[in-house]
C-alpha cells in the first residue's frame, strides 16, 4: 500500500480560517447601526412633512373662521340697516298721516308746491295795482341787470340773482301776497340769503310794482 500510494500525486488540501468571533460581533454592529441611521432618516423626515401638513391646515382653518366671522358681521350690518330703513319709512308714514293734507299757501309747508312754476298765483281777474305798487310801464331798465331801474332794483337783482337768472322771476305775473309767500318760500326751502326788514319791504314792492298781478 505504502509503494502504490508513493507512485500517485495529490493536490494540497485547503484549509477555511474561520474569523474571529469579534470581528463578526463587530460587523453585525455596524450593520445595525447602519439600519438604524438609514431608518432615524426616514423617519425625520416623514415628521417633518407631517408637521408642515398640520401647520398648513391649521392655517387654513384660522382663515376659514375669520372669513366665517366677517360674513356674520356683515349680514348683522345688512339686517341692522334694513331695520333702521324700515322704521324710517314708518316714522314718515307715521308722521304724514298725523299732519295732515299740506297747505300750499303756508310757508314751509312744501308738499312740493312751487310758486314759481308758470301761472303760480296769477290772477287775472284781480285789480290792478295802485299808488307805489302801480306798475312803471314807462321805467327805463337798468344798463347793467336789465330790469326796470326803480328803486329797489339792485337789492332785487343781487338777492335773486344768486342762484338763479331774471328771467325765473320776471316771467312771474303774482300778487303781492304770494310774493311775499315766495320770499318766504326762497329763504326757508330753496337756500336764499335771508335779507333785512328794510331789503324785503323793498324788494317785495319792486317785484309787485313790476312783475304784479296786473302788470
Amino acid at each position: 500500500m505504502a509503494g502504490g500510494d508513493a507512485g500517485h500525486s495529490h493536490p494540497p488540501r485547503k484549509f477555511t480560517a474561520e474569523p474571529p468571533p469579534i470581528l463578526t460581533a463587530m460587523r453585525h454592529t455596524l450593520l445595525f447601526i447602519a439600519a438604524f441611521a438609514v431608518m432615524a432618516g426616514i423617519g425625520a423626515g416623514g415628521f417633518l412633512l407631517a408637521r408642515q401638513a398640520h401647520d398648513r391646515w391649521q392655517a387654513g382653518l384660522v382663515q376659514a373662521q375669520q372669513q366665517s366671522a366677517e360674513r356674520r358681521a356683515e349680514q348683522t350690518r345688512l339686517a341692522e340697516a334694513q331695520a333702521a330703513a324700515q322704521q324710517a319709512a314708518e316714522a314718515a308714514a307715521s308722521a304724514a298721516a298725523t299732519r295732515g293734507p299740506a297747505n300750499p299757501l303756508a310757508p314751509s309747508a312744501g308738499g312740493g308746491y312751487n310758486p314759481l312754476a308758470p301761472g303760480g298765483g296769477y290772477n287775472p281777474l284781480a285789480p290792478r295795482p295802485v299808488g307805489a305798487n302801480a306798475p312803471a310801464a314807462t321805467a327805463d331798465l337798468h344798463p347793467e341787470f336789465g330790469l326796470p331801474d326803480t328803486e329797489g332794483v339792485d337789492v332785487v337783482y343781487y338777492a335773486c340773482t344768486v342762484c338763479h337768472s331774471a328771467a325765473t322771476f320776471t316771467m312771474q305775473h303774482m300778487t303781492e301776497a304770494r310774493w311775499d309767500y315766495t320770499l318766504d318760500w326762497m329763504v326757508e326751502t330753496q337756500g336764499m340769503n335771508p335779507m333785512t326788514p328794510e331789503d324785503r319791504s323793498t324788494a317785495l314792492t319792486y317785484l309787485v310794482r313790476h312783475f304784479g298781478a296786473g302788470s
